[in-house]
């Protein structure tokens, strides 16, 4: 039997295509499967694209309703602030009517508060000038007294004090024994040194001097209620920097601001090279060294050569004169 062509194969033979029955040959039935397979292909691919369709216009509607839900939120939002933002500009319009009225009664009050005051300070004056007008130039006449008693007492204490520690202003021609000349200061017949050097005057004359005048500041200053910046104690004395907390503390606020008045002799100053005061490094002041020179100024008799006895007669001579009771006054 010869074989069919492709061609020659239509969608059914002769049998089925003259039957009015369903295809019972085989390539008739394979010839139906193959274009029904076709077909429900080509279906399949015509609903996947539509519902891929469907389904970007579904999300596409899903966002604008989306974005059409939160406009509408927002524009609720806004209408609620604006509500409530009127509601405050209201608030605020009569809170300010209140605080305007309220300070305007006040300002009333306060003015008529202050007429009465001064009224009253007025009134107060007039009967003070009526009643009290004596008592009051009393109590100004009696603290005028008390002031002038007060300023002719300190007066009389200070010139006390000078009688016992007499100062004078002396024009040496220079003396024997120590060679010193020019003016000095002398508190009880003893020279004080000349600005700050500590060589201009022998050593026991300085130690004497320098001792009358911390004797003489104990004794000014608390008559004079005078804050001083020089501490004297036992065996030594020391003096500080001024600070502005200097007056009235006794302490100073910084220990190295503090000088001692008295150098050991091992601490002595040298114009060579850096020097420390007690471990503290202090100036020299321009004095090239405060050690004395290591010259015998006592002799074999004890005499001396400053004269300790005119000193001490001195002394003992103007205390004859001032009253015990000035110590107490």
């Amino acid at each position: 039997m010869a074989r069919k062509s492709p061609t020659s194969i239509s969608s059914s033979c002769a049998i089925c295509s003259g039957s009015n029955l369903a295809s019972i040959c085989a390539s008739c039935v394979n010839y139906r499967l193959n274009e029904y397979n076709s077909s429900l292909r080509a279906s399949r691919r015509v609903s996947v694209s539509l519902y891929q369709k469907i389904e970007r216009k579904l999300e596409a509607k899903k966002k604008r309703d989306e974005q059409v839900e939160w406009r509408v939120i927002q524009n609720e939002k806004i209408a609620k602030l604006k509500a409530r933002l009127r509601f405050l500009e209201e608030q605020l319009l009569r809170d300010k009517a209140e605080v305007a009225e309220g300070s305007a009664v006040l300002k009333v009050k306060s003015e008529s508060l202050d007429s009465a005051f001064s009224a009253l300070r007025k009134h107060r004056v007039e009967l003070l000038e009526k009643f009290y007008r004596n008592l009051n130039c009393s109590q100004n006449l009696g603290l005028m007294v008390i002031t002038s008693e007060l300023l002719h007492k300190q007066s009389v204490v200070i010139q006390q004090i000078s009688k016992f520690f007499p100062m004078r202003r002396v024009i040496s021609d220079g003396d024997i024994k120590d060679g010193l000349s020019g003016s000095y200061d002398q508190i009880c017949n003893a020279r004080l040194p000349r600005g700050l050097d500590p060589h201009s005057v022998p050593s026991e004359e300085l130690s004497v001097s320098l001792g009358y005048m911390v004797q003489l500041l104990d004794f000014v200053v608390p008559k004079l209620a005078a804050p001083a910046l020089h501490n004297s104690g036992f065996a030594g004395s020391c003096s500080r920097i001024w600070q502005r907390d200097s007056y009235w503390n006794p302490c100073p606020s910084s220990r190295s601001k503090e000088y001692p008045l008295f150098i050991p002799r091992r601490h002595f100053c040298s114009s060579g090279e850096e020097t420390s005061w007690s471990d503290k490094s202090y100036c020299n002041f321009g004095v090239a060294s405060v050690n004395s020179e290591r010259k015998p100024h006592l002799d074999s008799g004890g005499s001396s050569s400053f004269n300790y006895s005119s000193a001490l007669s001195t002394f003992h001579g103007d205390s004859q004169g001032p009253s015990k009771g000035y110590i107490t006054a």
